[in-house]
């Protein structure tokens, strides 16, 4: 598979175009001690016929590196899913309209003790729409990861004055 190829992850279909890595990024990613930023980015359309909501999308893609940010769960420790901002002005993308492409960053956090990794592996996962067995609501549940792409990491050269 090659950067810009589009995916199909139900209920998205995603193109990444390249992956970046880096300590802070002025008013968007603050630095945080001990952690850097790996991003995607890329452009993710709704392929289905209803508004999704961006968690959907940050629970089908998923980077593939070691020491990424965890959360601890009574079931184990789960990584953090990614943040999820529009390219255009950095603010949090909320909901995918149908038929919409947006260009969006996904961003993980990753322990700075961990060497810099020269490329990163984006996994993606199609999801199903079905009714939850628990309360009865449905919704993108079930992901099952369907695609790889692996592509250079690269440093985000971000000038002085603007960290």
């Amino acid at each position: 598979m090659d950067p810009d190829e589009i995916v199909e992850a139900a209920p998205f279909a995603i193109s990444v175009t390249r992956a970046r890595v880096f300590d802070e990024l002025a008013d968007v990613f603050p630095a945080e001690d001990g952690m850097r930023y790996i991003a995607v980015m890329a452009t993710a359309e709704n392929t289905s016929d209803d508004p999704v909501a961006a968690r959907v999308l940050a629970q089908a893609v998923a980077l593939d590196l070691p020491r990424l940010q965890t959360i601890a769960l009574d079931a184990g420790e789960k990584i953090v899913d990614p943040e999820v901002l529009r390219s255009a002005d950095s603010l949090p993308q909320r909901t995918f309209q149908p038929g919409l492409p947006i260009e969006v960053v996904l961003a993980w956090k990753q322990h700075v003790a961990e060497p810099v990794a020269a490329e990163a592996s984006v996994v993606f996962s199609e999801q199903t729409w079905r009714r939850s067995l628990l309360d009865d609501s449905w919704g993108w549940r079930d992901g099952e990861p369907s695609s790889r792409l692996t592509l250079p990491l690269e440093p985000l050269d971000v000038p002085e004055e603007e960290q």
